[in-house]
């Protein structure tokens, strides 16, 4: 009875090392890494598209920015200065189409308190299909100052969107390389 509970332990003892050792070889460069649209990684010519903003409730978040049009005209001009893309006039004239949007969403497990976002859809222009999402939460300032910290914060979210848009546009290398 004992040599049985010995072998059983060891069987399970053999297939677990085995098993941890499939999941540890999978995580250490042979995972499957899902591709990136090839769209997203080809394309040299963009519509930016303004999806409109939102003034937060201002007893959830003071915010200094009244226009609606002002996460638009920055990642515009970033798009534009960058040098990574051509800007297109129109949507069918562009390889992908940018859609930018400012919001102040209130955040999970916190019903009164806005989180200014960020948020960047990358469209398929012939076929208007999402292809990637991105976002980027806008730091809440306070304090003295706390309209200029809020602008350095709102520049500052529109720098981070747009090189998470360069890191993901850039070629990967294939695994194990």
């Amino acid at each position: 009875m004992k040599t049985i509970k010995w072998l059983t332990l060891w069987t399970v003892m053999l297939i677990t090392l085995g098993l941890l050792r499939l999941c540890l070889g999978q995580q250490s460069g042979a995972a499957n890494i899902a591709p990136v649209p090839s769209q997203i990684l080809t394309a040299k010519k963009v519509f930016v598209s303004n999806a409109g903003g939102e003034e937060p409730e201002p007893q959830q978040f003071f915010s200094p920015i009244a226009d609606p049009n002002e996460a638009y005209n920055r990642f515009y001009a970033a798009v534009e200065s960058s040098g990574r893309y051509v800007l297109a006039p129109t949507p069918s004239e562009a390889d992908l189409i940018l859609e930018i949007r400012f919001t102040g969403a209130l955040g999970p497990g916190h019903p009164n308190i806005a989180f200014p976002t960020l948020r960047l859809r990358i469209l398929d222009p012939k076929t208007h299909t999402l292809l990637w999402a991105l976002s980027r939460r806008v730091g809440a300032a306070e304090g003295p100052h706390w309209k200029e910290k809020s602008l350095v914060n709102f520049q500052n979210g529109i720098a981070m969107l747009m090189a998470d848009l360069t890191a993901l546009a850039s070629p990967q290398p294939a695994p194990g390389k």
